[in-house]
């Protein structure tokens, strides 16, 4: 997949897909591929969304720029 639409194409992939139906997800095109970049709540979320976009295009190089959202409260105090 090549073109205009390539963002375009990912990013509908992204939400339609029913095991994502991830809006949150920023894709960018970069000189060899593409970038998917925000956070997600856990590692699991991450590996479906990255697996997803690598099983339907395959021939697509996919930098998977996804991180990790806290869900728990920190272990330090911060100091003001």
């Amino acid at each position: 997949m090549t073109g205009e639409y390539a963002e375009g194409q990912l990013q509908q992939l992204l939400a339609e897909d029913p095991r994502t139906s991830e809006q949150s997800i920023r894709v960018s095109r970069r000189d060899d591929g593409f970038v998917l970049a925000g956070e997600v709540e856990c590692v699991e979320r991450r590996d479906v969304i990255c697996a997803v976009v690598a099983e339907a295009f395959p021939d697509l190089h996919i930098h998977c720029d996804i991180g990790l959202t806290r869900t728990r409260e920190p272990d330090d105090v911060e100091e003001l």
